[in-house]
This record gives C-alpha cells, structure tokens and sequence, in this order.
C-alpha cells in the first residue's frame, strides 16, 4: 500500500511538473510577471515534495532489498533442511530394510528350529513324535523314567529356543515399528519443507514486482527532477 501510494504521488507531482513546465513562458507585463513568481513558488514546492517522495521511495527501496535477502536466504535455509530431511529418509528406509531382512532371517530360524525339534525327536524314538507314545513304549518302569526325564529335557531345551527366537523376533518388529514412525514424522517434516518453499518463493516474486515499480517509480520521478532543474536554468 506505501509504496503504491509513493508511485501514484510521484507520478501525479510529475504531471504537474509537466504541466508548469509547458505553460511557462517569458513574463512581459506585471501581471505576468506576478504569474511567473507564482509558478516558481509552486516550481519549488513540487521540487520539495518530489525530492521527499525520491527519499522515502529510495529508502523504502533498500528496505525491500533487505527484506529480498532475507527471504533469499530463508529460501536457502528451507532447501538445505529439504537435503537434510531427505538423506534422514533415505537413511531410515535402510534401517527398515535391513530390519526386514533381519526379521525374514529370524523367522526362518524359527521354522528350521521347529522342523529340526520334530525330525530329532522323530529320529530318536522311530516314531510319530508323539511323547505319549514313546513313555508307553518303554520296556521297564526304569527305561519310562528315563524316556520320561529324556523328553521333558530336550522338549524343554526346544521351548527355550523357541521362546527366545519368538523374543528377538518381536524385539526387531518393535525396532522396526518405531523406525517407520521416525520415517513418517520425516516424510511429514520434508512435505512441510516443500510447502514452506513454495511460499516463500511465491513471497519472493512479489518482493521482487514491488522492488520493479518502485525503481521504475525512482526513474520517473528523478526525471522530472532533471527536468524542472532544466527549466530553472
């Protein structure tokens, strides 16, 4: 609005300053000559309020021009955390891979442990695996004790196993569910980044058409200065 106002004022003093300088003329008579004096007494007040107008568009000129860097530079900001974001992402999506992976591999224990238990136990008493079975089978009282210590031993060792595969796997689903936490909130955090950069973008252009008039504004104005300079002489 203030530097609209500062163009619409300079060009309006420089019509006028057209307008005195045209319908000067080379005073004959003392009416005239008082008509002269007139006009430079309104000559001058033109000159002042062109030379206040020049000053505060030329000021506000270079307060834009701040304002044009400033913005300059936010934009570099934005850009630089846009890079940042961005490797932060591709940095996480690796972490979630390897997660997938490590988590593929341990699954895939898993199930090798469980066939491995069940074809041992299989190879061990030639039969369907089922304990039952194999403390029934049992020659004496002594050979079911023993079966019976056997069985519960290694079912034991296979649980144990089992449990802990059964732990790891869901400690790296943990890992993994708070990984792809972290790379949402990123991926947010970069669209934010984008649209901050439209913005200011968008902010700059105008920055930079409002810095265009006022120059244009500066030029008219300073030749309309030269020129009632010129008629003064």
């Amino acid at each position: 609005m203030g530097l609209r106002g500062t163009g619409l004022r300079l060009l309006v003093a420089g019509g006028v300053g057209a307008s005195i300088l045209l319908a000067s003329a080379l005073p004959t008579s003392a009416d005239e000559i008082s008509d002269a004096k007139a006009r430079l007494q309104i000559i001058g007040k033109l000159k002042g309020t062109l030379k206040d107008n020049l000053q505060k568009a030329q000021a506000q000129e270079i307060a834009l021009q701040q304002q044009l860097q400033e913005t300059r530079d936010t934009i570099n900001q934005t850009i630089d955390k846009i890079a940042a974001a961005e490797r932060r992402i591709a940095e996480l999506e690796g972490q979630i891979a390897a997660l997938d992976a490590k988590i593929a591999e341990e699954q895939m224990e898993l199930r090798t442990t469980k066939a491995e238990y069940a074809t041992f136990v299989r190879s061990t008493y030639k039969s369907n695996a089922d304990p039952l079975a194999q403390l029934l089978a049992a020659p004496d009282f002594q050979g079911f004790l023993n079966r019976a210590v056997a069985i519960e031993h290694l079912t034991y060792l296979a649980n144990k196993l089992i449990d802990h595969i059964r732990k790891v796997d869901l400690k790296l689903h943990e890992q993994q569910d708070l990984v792809i936490a972290k790379k949402n909130e990123a991926d947010k955090q970069r669209a934010d980044l984008v649209d901050q950069k439209a913005a200011l973008v968008q902010q700059q252009a105008h920055q930079q058409d409002l810095e265009n008039r006022l120059r244009q504004s500066i030029v008219q104005v300073k030749w309309e200065l030269t020129a009632i300079d010129a008629a003064d002489r």
